[in-house]
């Protein structure tokens, strides 16, 4: 059986979890994904989450599992050939993920507005903490904060009912923003095979994932029954 998304292309700007999960899920599908990195690397690739020792020529087991299936250059955007060859894969692709953190996304050139103007063909994915506009666009932010913003650390009574709730672990945020983003894309290729004009930008919150995600719809909660989802955090027996 043919794989659903053989022949798309994705071009993958993104560095961290959540765009390698997208891509991940992405490539499992059929698609060709190439990983753009700048000569530092994805920070991704030096992380362990027991600490274990990474060789200087080897890397992460996330990393490791997040890239299967796909294939990676290196582009250092102070040489014109390689931005030429940057251009050529956007002009070749069939989609983008995006995240801030590298000297290639971070360029102004390469920001999700200024590659779909260049290149309207593109399925421009683009996941940030708060979405790419709005006052808190720019506002720092960590998986830590987010999940409090979210309020899902409160609705999933993590932690000691004597003591304040504590966060999700494994950085769920991330993935559950790469699941966010996965499906994104495929809504807008579906879209385009249905007809719809070609090109488009997916902004993807990583707050707004996480709340959809981990709250329990408190806000619509409180709005049908008139009161609190929870008003405490309450003991939750195991086992």
């Amino acid at each position: 059986m043919t794989p659903p998304l053989e022949g798309i292309v994705v071009v993958d700007l993104s560095s961290g979890i959540a765009g390698a999960y997208c891509t991940k899920l992405l490539a499992d599908g059929g698609a060709d994904v190439v990983k753009v990195e700048d000569p530092a690397g994805d920070p991704l690739r030096r992380w362990s989450a027991s600490g274990a020792v990474i060789a200087p020529d080897g890397d992460g087991a996330l990393f490791a599992f997040l890239a299967g299936s796909k294939r990676s250059v290196v582009a250092d955007l102070d040489r014109a050939d390689d931005r030429t060859l940057v251009e050529s894969l956007l002009a070749g692709g069939d989609v983008v993920v995006w995240s801030s953190g590298s000297l290639i996304a971070d360029d102004p050139a390469y920001a999700p507005a200024a590659i779909l103007e260049r290149h309207p063909h593109l399925v421009v994915t683009a996941l940030s903490p708060f979405g790419l506009d709005g006052p808190w666009a720019d506002r720092p932010a960590t998986e830590f904060t987010l999940q409090a913003w979210s309020g899902g650390a409160v609705s999933l009574g993590r932690g000691a009912p004597d003591r304040p709730p504590v966060s999700v672990g494994g950085r769920v945020g991330e993935w559950i923003t790469g699941a966010y983003g996965a499906i994104g894309v495929l809504a807008s290729l579906a879209r385009e095979r249905a007809g719809d004009p070609a090109g488009e930008l997916v902004d993807v919150s990583m707050l707004e994932a996480v709340a959809t995600c981990l709250t329990y719809y408190p806000v619509t909660f409180a709005e049908i029954a008139g009161r609190p989802y929870r008003s405490a955090i309450s003991a939750k027996v195991t086992g």
